[in-house]
């Protein structure tokens, strides 16, 4: 098993994993990652960006994760709280699992 960066050739089964993830969310009357968001631009985005991972077994993609440390303008402020530290941080967005895989640690 490899966790790696992901590459425009991952892209597709990518989406794939995040169209399941979608329709899990749907059927359990989570509203996130509903309408056509992430798509397969944002995929590619985080690919470019050089954000996009996926986790590999014998050449299959078993799940996908964003993770950033450039920073979140989202984050630069914060409404009913306050930072712990004004250290740089990394920030997860988009982890999927294929729905094969889910459950095994």
């Amino acid at each position: 098993m490899e966790f790696r960066r992901s590459t425009l050739a991952d892209a597709k089964d990518i989406i794939k994993i995040i169209k399941q993830a979608q329709e899990y969310l749907k059927s359990q009357q989570v509203m996130q990652w509903q309408n056509n968001y992430p798509n397969i631009q944002v995929v590619e985005q985080d690919i470019k960006d050089q954000n996009g991972y996926v986790i590999v077994d014998d050449g299959n993609v078993l799940g996908t994760v964003t993770l950033s440390f450039d920073g979140e303008s989202t984050y630069d402020k914060i409404y009913e709280g306050q930072w712990l530290s004004d250290l740089p941080y990394g920030v997860v967005h988009r982890i999927a699992i294929h729905e094969e895989h889910k459950g095994k640690g």
